[in-house]
């Protein structure tokens, strides 16, 4: 049977639950940036009773950290890890309000465990209680450091006659660490099912999960339970019952940086299998890295509760160097059993005296800034016979969830809806993201330029945008956010539009879906304006649910990232099914390359940069702009992965036409003075006036680096690959502008062909590979100054530009080799400020994102084959549809995630690789009436009203280019990532 103190009295707002018991440290040092000294430490901080306000519970509630919290009769008890002045104890609070609190204690005494000076340390940490009653009796639970090999951590357990202690040491550890498991953050579990009792521990370094059956004197390990570690898990489990489900959270990140935050995971069985669900409490505005929780439940009403630790007064991502507090937040389920994300607050359920607020002022909702300043208002549109109804819901300090009903009286033939938020502020820089970045003027494309067209604001379908309806303007003050939800239903689609106006700038959501005043159809092509019909009848109802993001304005356009954050936690992340196993799309990567895209004609041996459908049904190798060493063709790149195939698998008809492939280009395109033909038909043909862009340039360069270690490593010496890299770079390096601008492509002769645009970016990490291979400090001096003339721009701007020779627009392909660059920079230097631009670029790449997926006819190519736009990316402002091109940024963000603790970025690294590992053909699959080969995939989706072909007179969202790139990406990236692309599947290994 549970404990009596998990009887709870009825819940108000659903169910009951069960609750275990909870412990956590962090890393290294725990509570109020220390954990509790014993032995010979000393104490810095003495204890006071909290300040009250007003409310159920006023937060903080306490200093402290790792708070495990229960209920005992009329009674919530805290234990926290907190320092106190006499050094070396724990304590417990308690409070019949959750305002008063008592201290009682010390409830036990480091001086008193007499096996802590065993090991010989003279200092040790004792942090993560946690209590639990069994038989009459209380068990207090902790763990003890340091946290080293030599030194594991172990975990102890004490007996007591009450809560509040005093509570004797069993005499020995009950689990001590080692081979890469750390015993720390225990938490006992009463399983209401079986009545058996368990132990939860590990995480921080290793972050791995280990349980275990308790025996009935509660200090001994009856057996191991097998479990696996859920995904995001870092520390600090805690497991709860509720409704017939178990549901296991736990901290994620890095303890004293933004990164830390609350996850959970479900599972029918208190040992899994576990079904990830997301973050539940993450940092915000005014309060930072929350974690190291506990559930249970407020006896005075039967609301469950979160009890947990914070960072208040903070700034930036850390680490943070304040004391926690211990804060309390209500607890709320949707109907399916899945927790709501968990708003904080600094009084109970009263938002924060400093946050944003509404007023309603002659009838019109107006939000107000924390100065008390107007920023914005509502304002909707519906015809006359159309009642408005709805609700703004607070998610956080600066954050809003608006929803308006709009219900008929009368049949209406023709409605058209609006709902907006009006900023009251001319937008000095504005974005559609992924369409319209400040009114596109850069460029020389006929994409939409600015807001308005022949005297009228354009409207965009939600489909155009990553985010549904995304708008975001910055003014004078403030920086400003909307977007919507992602519709269900066709019905449901909407529209959006930005109306910058002299004194205020209208961020609009428009029902039902539109384009006007013309669509956008294809590359610098336009077509009639598109409405939706939408007749509403008597008693019907739509609903507009606008989400708004508000914040102040940042350099560099820096505030992008609150709402991005904001929008991407709260995005549904559905997962693509029927995705491969690594294993598998390694091998139908090999097979596409050696197969139908393997070439030889002339002096060519190589590979095809793709496939165009044939005549007889089948498919043929494209015979124009057949053969390029990066970019579409990525003949390079394919080359270094059969090597690598060869490595690991001993293929040998790998390494022969890798090793065919690499010589032929090596052998025929070097030119005098360090450049390098990059389009073997140039060879082929005999033209002598070509252009030579630096994006190919910059692959070339990098991939023959990576090729003369790989030729090496299968036992085949080519030093000739890495004198063709550094050739390459010296030549660009010596034609380097003053500003770090490198041009954007040379003509045979050396010429430089424009040094506009991001394209010469590409050029940077071949600079600091030849840096880490020679050391010679020119390499590294070159690489530092384009990188800071390309960030530069970014920041100014607020995008990157011309990423390819075909293109002269604003686009996201130019940030990859500033993100990679600014990766390489960090680890070359150490310098903070570089992560902080790959942080700042990855935000950029997020505008382009898309972040929910779309809703298709059921007779549509999307909804026939399955095909999920969450997680692919748009490709420029001049081309609005969508390909798998992150694909090659995934180990990037990989990085980035563990190197800031940011889960996000692994999240959306997880999502990209999802959708671009779509469709991916067997050998069987077919679209539009053909078998495609075996590894190929299509390059274009089209997800909205874009000009795409058609195959008998029906339209195809999917094209048929089976082009080289996709597979040369994802065999990159797997190769890349080695054993760590299991990251990459949410804990589901892929279809064999």
């Amino acid at each position: 049977m549970p404990p009596p103190f998990h009887a709870q009295p009825a819940f108000t707002r659903g169910r009951p639950s069960v609750f275990g018991l909870k412990g956590l440290p962090a890393l290294g040092a725990p509570a109020l940036g220390l954990p509790v000294l014993c032995a010979f430490a000393l104490c810095a901080f003495a204890l006071g009773a909290p300040a009250c306000r007003a409310g159920e519970f006023a937060n903080p509630v306490m200093p402290g950290a790792d708070p495990h919290a229960l209920a005992h009769g009329k009674t919530v008890w805290v234990y926290p890890t907190r320092a106190d002045p006499e050094g070396g104890a724990f304590y417990a609070y308690s409070s019949d309000d959750l305002k008063h609190w008592t201290r009682h204690g010390p409830v036990l005494r480091c001086r008193d465990v007499p096996w802590l000076k065993a090991d010989g340390r003279p200092r040790h940490g004792a942090w993560a209680p946690g209590v639990i009653a069994r038989g009459g009796k209380w068990y207090f639970y902790y763990a003890v450091g340091p946290q080293t090999k030599t030194h594991p951590s172990r975990i102890g357990v004490a007996v007591g006659d009450s809560p509040a202690g005093p509570f004797r040491d069993s005499g020995r550890p009950l689990l001590t660490g080692g081979n890469g498991f750390e015993a720390i953050d225990p938490m006992v579990f009463a399983d209401p099912a079986t009545g058996k009792y368990y132990l939860y521990a590990g995480g921080s370094a290793g972050a791995k999960l280990r349980m275990f059956e308790l025996a009935p004197d509660m200090a001994e390990l009856a057996a191991e339970i097998p479990v696996k570690t859920p995904p995001r898990f870092t520390e600090g489990a805690f497991m709860h019952f509720r409704d017939g489900l178990y549901y296991l959270s736990y901290s994620h990140g890095k303890y004293k940086t933004s990164s830390y935050s609350v996850h959970y995971a479900t599972a029918p069985s208190p040992s899994g299998p576990w079904t990830y669900r997301g973050a539940i409490l993450t940092g915000d505005a005014l309060h930072k890295g929350p974690g190291h929780h506990s559930f249970f439940i407020n006896p005075s009403d039967g609301a469950e509760l979160i009890a947990y630790h914070r960072y208040d007064g903070e700034s930036g991502d850390g680490p943070y160097k304040s004391r926690r507090k211990i804060a309390f937040e209500r607890v709320d389920y949707n109907a399916d059993g899945t927790i709501r994300p968990i708003v904080m607050t600094d009084a109970g359920k009263t938002p924060a005296p400093s946050a944003w607020r509404w007023r309603r002022q002659d009838g019109t909702p107006r939000l107000l800034a924390p100065d008390n300043s107007p920023a914005g208002h509502l304002a909707e549109t519906a015809p006359d016979g159309v009642a408005v109804s709805g609700r703004i819901e607070t998610l956080d300090g600066a954050t809003f969830k608006i929803v308006r009903h709009f219900t008929a009286r009368r049949d209406i033939p023709d409605a058209r809806l609006t709902l907006a938020f009006v900023h009251h502020s001319p937008a000095a820089w504005w974005m559609i993201p992924a369409v319209s970045y400040n009114g596109n003027h850069y460029g020389r494309g006929k994409e939409p330029k600015g807001a308005a067209r022949d005297g009228r604001f354009r409207t965009l379908s939600f489909r155009r945008t990553p985010l549904p309806g995304a708008v975001y303007s910055e003014g004078g003050r403030f920086a400003v956010a909307t977007w919507g939800d992602a519709p269900k239903t066709g019905r449901e689609s909407f529209s959006c539009s930005i109306e910058p106006e002299a004194r205020h700038t209208a961020h609009r959501m428009i029902w039902p879906e539109e384009e006007t005043p013309f669509v956008y159809c294809a590359r610098d092509k336009y077509t009639t304006g598109s409405i939706k019909p939408a007749a509403l009848k008597k008693g019907e109802s739509i609903t507009l649910t606008l989400y708004l993001n508000i914040a102040g304005i940042e350099p560099d356009h820096a505030a992008i990232r609150h709402f991005l954050r904001q929008s991407w936690r709260l995005a549904d992340k559905p997962r693509a099914a029927g995705i491969y196993s690594q294993e598998k799309l390694w091998r139908l990567g090999i097979r596409y390359a050696t197969g139908p895209l393997w070439a030889e004609e002339g002096v060519f041996k190589g590979f095809s940069i793709g496939l165009r459908a044939a005549g007889d049904g089948g498919w043929e190798q494209r015979q124009k702009g057949k053969y390029e060493i990066g970019w579409c063709g990525q003949n390079a790149s394919l080359a270094n992965s059969l090597l690598v195939d060869y490595i690991k698998n001993k293929n040998e008809d790998s390494k022969n036409k890798a090793l065919a492939a690499l010589d032929t280009w090596a052998a025929h395109c070097p030119l005098p003075g360090g450049l390098f033909i990059t389009h073997f038909d140039r060879v082929l043909d005999q033209r002598e006036n070509y252009t030579m862009d630096a994006c190919n340039l910059g692959v070339a360069a990098m991939n023959f680096f990576e090729a003369a270690d790989l030729a090496r490593a299968a036992g085949a010496e080519r030093p000739n690959y890495e004198r063709i890299a550094f050739d390459l770079c010296e030549f660009v390096r010596a034609d380097q502008q003053p500003s770090g601008a490198y041009a954007r492509g040379w003509r045979r002769d050396g010429a430089p062909v424009v040094r506009e645009g991001g394209i010469g970016c590409f050029m940077t990490p071949p600079m600091l590979e030849a840096w880490r291979r020679s050391k010679n400090p020119a390499w590294l001096e070159s690489a530092k100054k384009s990188f800071s003339y390309y960030m530069g721009e970014l920041k100014t701007r607020g995008y990157t530009t011309a990423g390819a020779l075909d293109t002269w627009c604003i686009d996201k392909e130019s940030a990859l080799p500033l993100l990679r660059s600014a990766l390489m920079l960090h680890e070359i230097t150490g310098r903070r400020a570089y992560l902080d631009d790959a942080v700042a670029i990855s935000y950029y790449l997020s505008t382009w994102l898309w972040h929910y997926e779309g809703v298709y006819p059921p007779d549509d190519d999307f909804t026939k084959h399955h095909y999920s736009t969450f997680g692919a990316t748009s490709v420029s402002v001049q081309h609005n549809h969508l390909d798998p091109y992150a694909l090659y940024w995934v180990p990037e963000w990989v990085k980035l995630s563990e190197l800031t603790g940011d889960p996000q970025w692994l999240e959306k690294a997880a999502a990209i690789w999802r959708n671009g590992n779509q469709l991916v053909s067997d050998g069987t699959l077919e679209i539009h009436g053909r078998i495609r080969p075996a590894g190929s995939q299509n390059e274009a989706y089209f997800e909205c009203d874009w000009g795409f072909g058609s195959s008998g007179g029906v339209s195809e969202r999917i094209n048929q280019w089976l082009v080289a790139w996709p597979g040369a990406f994802r065999l990159e990236t797997l190769r890349k990532l080695g054993d760590r692309a299991a990251l990459l599947y949410n804990d589901d290994g892929g279809r064999k």
